[in-house]
């Protein structure tokens, strides 16, 4: 038998390994598939196996479906051609994987299986429905009881509901344990209680983890000024304190470092080695706690295994970021929190409906630019239905600094505004596994208590610090003195920042200028300014008018390059130009799928016979955005040329003429099904500007096929005003010449 394994993560290693195994009953070869080359290459090269494209189009006697459970009917119908004889999926949940086989694979065999056990605790029970069986799917079955493993026959129902039971089940007895249980000594524990505590400290593994609607906002919010900074998991552990200055210190930190410098290059660092060589030797626990916290500037990051070794030098390279989904790990997370405040059916009755009226209320309030107080409820629902748009957003924008080599692999990271985490979710993701990162998050408001508790599941080498405050006092911005609080004489905070976050925040601050420049000032030299804001017009040109206020100076008549020069989207292809218009444009991603927790709570919604589902589903992916640098660097270094181009500051003069233009398309397409529309710009235009394109040709399709933010070059654009709409229109006909100068 020859299986395709579509998915080279845990599941899909063992899959291949129990196949292949001498004692399984077929004679199997095994070939993998993954989005990311690399995962596939390693999990072959630890087995005899090979490896095939993802999106190719070898065909197997089987294929095997080890992927998320949400992305699953995607995956049978794109992988159901390339099996000849059975199409299975291993991924947890039956009811629609099935029907997607039978949609796209009737004439195979089919089976779902699911093994109740995470690898590497196997042997263990395998839940299987067997749709449509067959010598092939019977080889599968007995390969996997040949592994030791219990398999039973259930159906699509009963395994969905038991499920559910069982999951809500554990969330119940982990948290019954977390609330009742106190310390004890580590002989006292039997084997069942010794897990809890395990499970409880839970941390998100490295590596990949794939995973708006226009959000409530937090505008003049009052909250109280908590000026103080929380560790969750940072540089000290419990019951070790910061040294003051006029303590005697527990460890010769220099000796640490100078110890680490040395064998850096040697070997991995091992704690136990260093110590034998400090003065006094200390405890390998102490030396390993001195590592993690110089671990960041002598460039270390932590193995699993307890060791440390060097970061590369080179850049992140683009992860080609394209989530599915929120991971479960985080969705876990949440739930976990929805389990510990209402219970098992928190989705259900007094506690659901608290829920979706306090979602209900930030969308309008939103809407209608309304105070928000933010309290422990108001953030649960934050989280519910605003954490998976904002998860994806911060890897999109980021691919527009990795794409030139601009994000370091030692990253110190502030995010303004953090609420629930979406964004720092995001960044822990796109990030290689051997990136070291120094977090910091300020948020004045109840969300932070789901934000320690995502921050939970990020990897040992993700170091983050709370800081309860707002971002006035901790930028120092508050005009009467407040700005002086502990954070600012925190040791943590002094050395520049080599990025900044700001997302979807800026709409709520009060002086968001104020705040955005202040943070500038906090950059690196060769750090970045990232700001994305919600789609709809509000919040997008208000993001806009902070990046041209930054940078044109139009508060105070400065002219451009003031603070920091625009690095993307919306270059400025004329440098002394500035643009007046509105500036509302937006980029698009694919949609998410729909996490477990919108789905229950948007499915035990009350409804009236007329109400459509999905008020409380929040998955698609739009953002403004802006990147901003200090040192002048721009995504593409291109300028256009009055020889060659026409300003669309001019365009009055035009109309009716046919022109050339440099432009950056700042939209996808617009239309509803007319022509293709455009929005564009070029840094000099005070009014709208769209390229509608009348008649695509050879030399003008560059238009359709170039993405957001690219710069292309108009030849003979025929120039129209648009009086319903106040804009301009330049129409691309079977006359005019798209070229893409910058993807």
């Amino acid at each position: 038998m020859d299986l395709l394994v579509v998915g080279a993560g845990e599941i899909g290693r063992w899959v291949a390994d129990t196949v292949a195994a001498d004692d399984a009953p077929v004679d199997a070869s095994v070939a993998f598939a993954d989005r990311e080359p690399a995962v596939a290459g390693d999990a072959a090269a630890d087995r005899d196996a090979r490896t095939v494209d993802a999106d190719g189009d070898s065909t197997h006697d089987a294929v095997c479906l080890a992927v998320p459970m949400s992305a699953v009917p995607a995956a049978v119908e794109a992988y159901a051609p390339r099996a000849e004889e059975a199409i299975v999926d291993v991924s947890g949940e039956m009811t629609d994987a099935l029907a997607a086989m039978r949609e796209h694979a009737a004439d195979l065999e089919r089976a779902s299986y699911h093994p109740l056990f995470a690898p590497p605790r196997v042997p263990g029970n395998v839940a299987v429905v067997v749709d449509e069986g067959g010598p092939t799917v019977d080889g599968l079955t007995a390969s996997v009881e040949a592994g030791g493993n219990d398999v039973f026959e259930t159906t699509a129902d009963e395994h969905d509901a038991a499920m559910e039971t069982v999951q809500a089940g554990a969330h119940a007895a982990v948290l019954a344990w977390r609330l009742a249980a106190d310390p004890v000594r580590e002989e006292f524990h039997t084997p069942v209680s010794a897990a809890l505590p395990a499970r409880l400290r839970r941390r998100g593994r490295r590596g990949r983890r794939r995973g708006g609607d226009r959000r409530g906002r937090r505008r003049g919010v009052r909250r109280p000024l908590r000026a103080r900074s929380r560790r969750p998991r940072g540089a000290r552990p419990a019951g070790v304190r910061r040294r003051e200055a006029d303590e005697k210190p527990m460890i010769d930190r220099t000796a640490v470092r100078n110890n680490a410098n040395y064998l850096r290059n040697v070997r991995p660092i091992d704690p136990e080695e260093i110590a034998e060589y400090i003065e006094g030797t200390p405890h390998p626990a102490v030396v390993r706690e001195t590592l993690r916290e110089e671990a960041f500037d002598l460039r270390l990051r932590e193995r699993d295994d307890g060791a440390f070794v060097p970061v590369p030098e080179a850049p992140v390279d683009p992860p080609g970021w394209d989530p599915e989904a929120l991971p479960e790990a985080y969705s876990f997370a949440l739930e976990d929190l929805l389990v510990r405040e209402y219970g098992a059916n928190w989705h259900r009755g007094e506690s659901g409906d608290e829920l979706r009226e306090r979602v209900r209320r930030l969308k309008s309030d939103y809407l209608y630019e309304n105070e928000v107080e933010y309290d422990r409820v108001a953030a649960l629902g934050y989280a519910i239905y605003h954490l998976p748009a904002y998860y994806a957003t911060v890897g999109h924008v980021l691919d527009d600094l990795t794409q030139n080599g601009l994000l370091d692999r030692t990253l110190r990271v502030l995010d303004v505004g953090a609420g629930v985490g979406g964004p720092a979710l995001g960044l822990h993701d796109y990030l290689p596994g051997d990136a070291v990162v120094e977090y910091h998050a300020v948020e004045p408001s109840a969300a932070t208590g789901v934000l320690e508790r995502l921050l939970e599941e990020t990897g040992r080498n993700f170091r983050t610090t709370v800081h309860e405050t707002t971002a006035e006092a901790f930028l120092g911005t508050d005009g009467d003195g407040e700005g002086t609080a502990p954070d600012a004489a925190d040791p943590a905070t002094d050395d520049p920042f080599d990025l900044v976050l700001f997302g979807n925040v800026l709409s709520e601050l009060a002086d968001p200028v104020a705040v955005a420049d202040a943070a500038l000032d906090a950059l690196a030299s060769d750090g970045s300014l990232v700001a994305f804001a919600p789609a709809d017009r509000n919040t997008a040109i208000g993001l806009r008018r902070v990046e041209r206020s930054l940078v044109a100076g139009e508060e105070d008549d400065v002219g451009p390059g003031r603070d920091a020069e625009i690095y993307s989207p919306a270059l400025r292809l004329w440098p002394d130009a500035v643009p007046t218009d509105p500036g509302w444009s937006f980029d698009v991603a694919p949609d998410l799928a729909v996490p477990p927790f919108q789905r229950r709570l948007d499915g035990a919604a009350t409804r009236g016979e007329t109400d459509e589902p999905g008020e409380f589903v929040n998955v698609d992916v739009q953002f403004a955005y802006s990147i901003l640098r200090p040192d002048g660097r721009r995504r593409v270094d291109i300028e256009a040329s009055a020889e060659r181009c026409a300003r669309m500051a001019e365009s009055e003069r035009h109309v009716t003429d046919r022109v050339n233009l440099l432009a950056v398309k700042l939209s996808h397409d617009l239309s509803e099904g007319g022509n293709a529309l455009y929005r564009v710009g070029d840094g000099s235009q005070a009014t709208d500007h769209y390229l509608v394109c009348t008649r695509e040709t050879a030399l003008n399709r560059d238009l359709r096929e170039a993405g957001y933010g690219a710069v292309v070059f108009v030849e003979n654009g025929l120039v129209l005003w648009n009086e319903d709409e106040g804009a301009y229109n330049v129409v691309v006909d079977d006359e005019t010449v798209v070229d893409l100068v910058a993807p």
